[in-house]
């Protein structure tokens, strides 16, 4: 009976290995870092760190309207750069909706503050994202395909 116990422990701990290592992108990237390098990113207030996490079809909805495509995306970004100085940016309370080999879709909280029209500010809300292997980078690394940003509930 023992044995018994041990082989199927044995054999979930080894499925829930495989599938972890599945959800590594071609970087060695799993969603959960994905998270953080898009976090440090936005914190870094430079397009070129959040560029290759977009995917070149993304829609972004946030608070001033919605953004579809890279460009767009990029455009809004900068812009928000520009008028955040000095802006950190958090990711917490993170929710796996679902989570599969090629994409996931996850909530979470969001928090800012940074330096508008030279005044400290700050705001934060709840975030919806989901992301996808991107075959068409050569390694199908995660990139961020939507974003939907609000108040808190």
């Amino acid at each position: 009976m023992k044995k018994i116990i041990g082989l199927v422990f044995s054999m979930l701990f080894s499925f829930a290995s495989s599938a972890q290592l599945s959800q590594k992108d071609g970087n060695g990237m799993t969603p959960n870092d994905f998270i953080k390098a898009y976090e440090t990113a936005i914190s870094n207030q430079r397009w070129e760190n959040i560029e290759g996490l977009i995917h070149d079809d993304c829609v972004v909805t946030f608070t001033n309207g919605t953004y579809r495509g890279k460009p767009q995306v990029e455009e809004i970004f900068r812009k928000n750069f520009e008028l955040i100085k000095d802006e950190v940016y958090t990711i917490s309370n993170i929710h796996f909706v679902i989570e599969k080999p090629d994409y996931a879709v996850f909530i979470f909280h969001y928090h800012w503050k940074g330096i508008i029209h030279g005044q400290p500010s700050e705001g934060g809300g709840r975030g919806t994202s989901v992301i996808v292997k991107d075959e068409k980078s050569g390694n199908g690394a995660w990139q961020l395909i939507s974003e939907h940003l609000g108040p808190h509930a």
